[in-house]
């Protein structure tokens, strides 16, 4: 805030006020300046007057009243800086009219000045004679005020007529907290900053001495001990005789302001130091022509000033800039707006750089255009920078497309050479694989002899420039190559391809191991300039990224190909050993098939001798360990090679594990095992999400596990519980135990504690690890526990419970358990087409559906069957996969694509040895509606031929 606002805010604020005033209070008026010009009137002027008169001169708003004194009244309040007061003085007004009337009038006159104490109005007040009582005490509550005003920004206080203090001062009490003994006579000058005081003290003395109006500033120390800076002003009040009555003085608080002022200082010292650091600041008239550049512009492109104003400056201007940078101007200038431009300007040196040029539109206080102030920056550096930015990026996306290495190291090169001056070449050298020769690795603007010379060049001392740099590991310079005693061998190679100096710099890896060299050819005699050495060194860096990444990508691209190799093997080596087993299956269940069929008819046979019963149960007894083993294997194979998939929905584990113990009481019973079955109190059903075949083969598992490990006459218990959000189902038995340093394995692969040749239990010990893997598939766990030896053993299961995501699913708990003998199956009138090219597993398939009501034709290859089927109808079609020539997915496919009326929607059983979870998926998917494995249970066998018929008997 400047000093003038100091002084016009509290005379506005006491004129405003003035508004308030009823009609007693006159006229009131504010004048600016020498001429007298009327910043405010109240409404008794405007009312006394009837004309406009703001921002007018008294001369210019009262014509009328010039020549009868009062202009001059002004004139001396205004110059001598002290008050007027005139009575009952006439003065001729014109009316609104157009008369002239005489006013008697009381006028006041009072100076306002500004924070530096000058004059710059006056405070105007008058009143009729009549009213001269009112007026006096309108003047009085005026002067209150404005007495208030002042002291919103400062203080007042007084001195005698000598200049010394005396009286109450409240203001300066408070300001400073001395006391009236302590600030009396000039006992105030100890609150002034020592600084200061003495020159305050006697420049009050002189104006004192000289009666005239002191000004001064100087710093008083607060009642709170900070200092602050005040800018002071006191006027003699005279007596009507002309004797000083008193002095009348203001402290103002310009703290802030000096601050801001200093502030101000500093930020127009910088400006300044800006400007003459900045490379060109220009001028120009409205009409464009430049009237103005400043030294930097002349020593920077050698111009004269003559040479550069109007618009001669363009000359500078590269020729294929110069054209588009005049337009800019131009354009810019026609529609008074700011503009930048990028052009290449010619420095004294004869070479171009690159600027900005930027400017913006001068205006005059009224907005009118006087032209543009602007400046010019070299940006070269800058630019110089993009590009090599550029050019690495350029690189390294090039090397991400696959481009190959060659075309990247020549993009590179090109992009030197364009960065460069007029007839500079590049080549880019690359070390061999046995780090003792350079190759070429680009160099596109170089001839070709020139380029078969080098390749290959050997690095040594005295090898050229690229030979010595990678020898040396340092930047090599050879401004004449035909005086450089390190060229002699390639003087007149240089020579016959106009190559006269050249520059080369080695590439080197972080770890300072050598990649190449670069180096940049001149067809004049001379050193590279600062520029070229720089953008040699800086290419050299993106180089050696490029051979880096190069060298990475190659042992990547080896790595990968080793990796997709050995990965190719290893699906290979899986492939066939999927196959292997599915094979091994196939081989192994098709006679268990047989013998088990044949088991299940002779089993059919109510007349047979107990012997052959006896023999009958042997058979069938080892034939189903056979068959548990290759279903272990194969479970074992899915579940490592990750081709299991869960059919997961809610199952109730209760009614599961009932049914698994059912499965097994027979066997049980065998060994006169006593089975229990325990459901723990809790939430009926006891669900979790999963396969429910899946789970009901891991509670078999673990029922057969505890049978068979249990001797005669033992007991087994199966127990279902709850657990915080899971469902626990226990095996424990009371058989032999498990050794304290066997329990860490005992879900381990072909694992057994009693692996020795005279073990009493058979098997591959793959059962309770295909249990751990299930449950591990469901989220759950396994655990056991045991005493030890001869002491039994605990197995348990937990498993997550169902949560609300799993409500939408019908609750599953597996199929039943079919009992092998025990119920019949009526097939009769059914007429089933039997497909299987083995000849013993046929022939008990047939006996058996035979021995149902079946009527049966076989055939032992699909071709057969394709046969039979276009000549007759049949009910059923069951069918094996694994045949010769056309398998049976083939035959079912021939059989799908016939019509309706020519049995194309025939029900189709799968009957196969292949029993993985993928030749299930397969069979289905080609139209079989069932899928059973061999060696298949007879009843299976029959109910699904029965429900597939839709004939089946309870």
């Amino acid at each position: 805030m400047d000093s003038s606002r100091h002084s016009l805010g509290p005379s506005r604020h006491a004129l405003d006020s003035s508004r308030r005033l009823d009609e007693t209070a006159g006229v009131v008026a504010i004048l600016r300046g020498p001429d007298h010009e009327f910043e405010f009137v109240n409404d008794a002027w405007q009312r006394l007057f009837a004309r406009d008169v703001l921002g007018k001169s008294a001369r210019e708003a009262l014509p009328e009243i010039q020549g009868q004194g009062f202009i001059e009244v002004l004139d001396t309040v205004y110059r001598s800086g002290e008050r007027s007061l005139s009575q009952d003085i006439s003065v001729g007004f014109m009316s609104s009219a157009g008369e002239t009337t005489q006013q008697r009038l009381d006028l006041r006159l009072a100076p306002l000045f500004d924070g530096a104490g000058a004059v710059n109005g006056i405070f105007v007040q008058g009143s009729d004679g009549t009213a001269a009582d009112r007026v006096r005490e309108a003047l009085l509550r005026s002067e209150r005020r404005f007495r208030a005003a002042v002291e919103a920004i400062g203080f007042l206080w007084t001195n005698t007529a000598d200049g010394l203090m005396h009286g109450s001062q409240p203001g300066w009490s408070e300001l400073t907290g001395q006391t009236e003994s302590e600030y009396s006579g000039l006992g105030w000058a100890t609150a002034i900053h020592p600084e200061d005081s003495a020159a305050t003290v006697a420049a009050w003395q002189a104006a004192v001495a000289e009666r005239r109006t002191f000004v001064f500033q100087h710093r008083v120390r607060t009642v709170s001990g900070a200092w602050r800076s005040f800018s002071v002003r006191a006027v003699p009040v005279l007596e009507p005789q002309g004797t000083i009555a008193e002095w009348v003085g203001v402290h103002i608080d310009i703290t802030e302001r000096l601050a801001f002022e200093q502030h101000l200082q500093e930020s127009e010292s910088r400006f300044r130091n800006l400007s003459n650091h900045a490379p060109v600041i220009w001028v120009t008239r409205a009409d464009g022509h430049c009237e103005h550049l400043n030294q930097r512009w002349l020593e920077f492109t050698g111009q004269t000033l003559e040479d550069a104003v109007g618009f001669g400056w363009l000359d500078a201007v590269h020729p294929d800039d110069a054209a588009a940078a005049e337009a800019a101007f131009r354009r810019a200038n026609a529609e008074r707006s700011a503009f930048h431009v990028e052009y290449r300007l010619r420095r004294s040196d004869g070479e171009y750089r690159w600027c900005i040029d930027a400017a913006a539109p001068r205006v005059s206080a009224s907005g009118e255009a006087l032209g543009y102030i602007g400046s010019v920056i070299d940006i070269t550096d800058r630019k110089r920078v993009e590009a090599a930015l550029a050019a690495e990026k350029r690189g390294l996306e090039l090397i991400a497309k696959g481009a190959q290495l060659a075309d990247v190291l020549n993009a590179i090169a090109l992009e030197v050479e364009g960065q460069g001056g007029r007839g500079m070449r590049c080549s880019i050298l690359v070390l061999d694989l046995d780090g003792e020769r350079l190759r070429l690795g680009a160099a596109p603007s170089l001839p070709a002899a020139y380029n078969e010379a080098i390749d290959g060049l050997r690095i040594g001392p005295d090898v050229g420039s690229c030979g010595r740099a990678a020898y040396e590991l340092t930047t090599v310079i050879s401004p004449d190559l035909q005086t450089d005693p390190h060229w002699i061998q390639f003087r007149q190679l240089a020579a016959a391809h106009g190559l006269r100096a050249c520059c080369s710099v080695p590439i080197v890896r972080g770890n300072g191991v050598l990649q190449g060299t670069i180096a940049i050819y001149f067809d004049v005699a001379r050193p590279p300039s600062d520029h070229e050495l720089e953008l040699a060194r800086s290419v050299s860096n993106l180089v050696g990224t490029v051979l880096e990444r190069h060298r990475w990508d190659e042992h990547l691209r080896r790595s990968l190909e080793a990796e997709q190799s050995a990965r190719s093997e290893a699906e290979r080596s899986s492939r066939m050993k999927d196959e292997f087993l599915a094979t091994l299956s196939h081989e192994l269940r098709t006679p268990l098939s047989s013998i088990l069929g044949w088991v299940a008819l002779l089993r059919r046979q109510d007349d047979l001798p107990a012997s052959v019963i006896q023999g009958v149960d042997v058979i069938e007894r080892n034939a189903r360990a056979q068959a548990q083993i290759i279903a272990d294997l194969l479970d074992m194979s899915a579940i490592v090679s990750g081709h299991v998939t869960l059919d997961s929905r809610p199952v109730d584990m209760q009614a599961l594990s009932r049914l698994a113990i059912d499965a097994v009481r027979p066997t049980a019973a065998a060994k006169k095992i006593i089975l229990t079955f325990v459901a723990e109190p809790g939430e009926s059903p006891a669900l979790v999400f999963g396969d429910a075949n899946r789970l009901r083969q891991v509670v078999l598992n673990l029922l057969s596990n505890a049978i068979k490990f249990t001797a005669s006459g033992g007991n087994v218990e199966l127990r279902v519980a709850y657990r915080p959000d899971q469902i626990e189902v226990r095996v424990s038995d009371s058989g032999e135990g498990i050794s304290a340093e066997f329990l860490p394995f005992v879900f381990d692969r072909f694992r057994q504690a009693d692996a020795s040749t005279s073990r009493r239990h058979g098997g591959l010990g793959l059962g309770l690890s295909i249990v751990k893997r299930l449950v591990e598939l469901h989220e759950g766990s396994v655990g056991v526990e045991s005493p030890g030896r001869g002491k039994g053993a605990s197995f348990f299961v937990r498993v997550p419970v169902a949560g609300a995501r799993d409500s939408g699913y019908g609750v599953d708990t597996a199929p039943a358990a079919i009992s092998m003998y025990g119920e019949d199956h009526d097939l009769t009138g059914l007429h089933v087409l039997l497909v299987d090219d083995d000849a013993d597993g046929r022939l008990a398939t047939q006996r058996l559906l035979e021995r149902a009501g079946a009527s049966v034709t076989a055939a032992e290859s699909s071709a057969i069957a394709m046969t039979l089927f276009a000549r007759q109808r049949f009910d059923v079609l069951v069918s094996d996969l694994g045949m010769p020539d056309a398998d049976g997915y083939a035959l079912m496919n021939w059989v799908r694509a016939r019509a309706p009326g020519e049995g194309g929607q025939i029900p189709a059983v799968a009957l196969t040895a292949y029993a993985r979870q993928e030749d299930r998926i397969k069979a289905i998917a080609v139209g079989f509606q069932d899928h059973l494995t061999k060696p298949v249970e007879a009843d299976r066998l029959l109910a699904a031929v029965a429900r597939l018929g839709t004939r089946t008997l309870a």
